[in-house]
């Protein structure tokens, strides 16, 4: 099993998973973004931000259940369960906390979008109308305005991760995605549901926390340096996802499949 990076060998035996050989190999997917961009001139002005939000959304009717147990599973829809981990107002928290912060530290916002809407127009119509919904008409304004189409092919999710100061979400992998190539990251769950937990504690994460928390934790992690940020973790980035400038995943997949004798052709 290729792993993103060494938590896969801890997570898996909680979740009573049996792998026999786990290989941390990091992002197939970043990998080939970066392959994609190697030889680009263009000006990828557009994607460059202070701050990248990474928006989860859960629309109506609809309960992320990974990373619970079978019989927690089956009380999802407990509405008990549902009223102390309420996993959708935690995802819109986070959403205006950082449209408030943006807006009351003058830095710009980008917001890529999860689905295509040429490609996946049902699938971006519940994800669009999931923030038309269920932000304020004034917070939604800005929102959409900060708006990154998705662009399929063109990587548009990862050009502007890549392209902020400090990158915000909950769960996504485009978090460990950039930790692992050397950026600045805040995981804020306000789920109260520890599966949404980043696995890296210390600045880069934020729990159950109030604005004003997120506030002096986001300008803190936006204005000190990359050396001092690395170093406020209680582990290192490559425990999420690990990353070799000089060796891409796709290359240490393909060795790895070599020395197991797998023929590639």
């Amino acid at each position: 099993f290729f792993s993103f990076g060494d938590y896969e060998r801890d997570l898996y035996p909680k979740l009573q998973i049996n792998v026999k050989n786990i290989y941390p190999a990091g992002s197939l997917r970043w990998a080939s973004f970066l392959n994609h961009i190697k030889k680009e001139n263009h000006s990828l002005e557009k994607y460059n931000s202070d701050i990248c939000l990474i928006p989860e959304h859960l629309a109506k009717g609809m309960h992320s259940t990974f990373g619970l147990n079978a019989k927690t599973r089956k009380k999802i829809n407990d509405p008990k369960l549902l009223e102390n981990i309420n996993i959708k107002k935690g995802f819109l928290d986070i959403i205006k906390y950082t449209i408030k912060f943006c807006i009351k530290n003058n830095m710009k916002l980008v917001v890529p979008l999860k689905y295509c809407k040429i490609s996946e127009p049902a699938a971006y119509k519940i994800e669009y109308n999931f923030f038309k919904d269920n932000l304020e008409s004034n917070e939604f304004n800005y929102f959409n305005s900060c708006f990154i189409e998705n662009e399929r092919g063109n990587f548009s999710s990862y050009r502007a991760v890549k392209n902020s100061k400090v990158t915000v979400g909950t769960v996504s992998t485009l978090l460990r995605d950039k930790l692992g190539t050397g950026g600045k990251i805040l995981s804020c769950n306000l789920t109260k549901a520890e599966m949404y937990n980043f696995p890296i504690g210390g600045i880069c994460s934020l729990n159950n926390c109030t604005y004003l928390e997120f506030e002096k934790r986001l300008l803190e992690i936006y204005s000190i340096s990359k050396e001092s940020y690395f170093s406020k973790m209680d582990k290192k980035p490559d425990y999420v996802m690990r990353f070799n400038k000089n060796n891409s995943t796709i290359n240490l997949i393909r060795e790895k499949l070599l020395q197991l004798g797998v023929n590639q052709n």
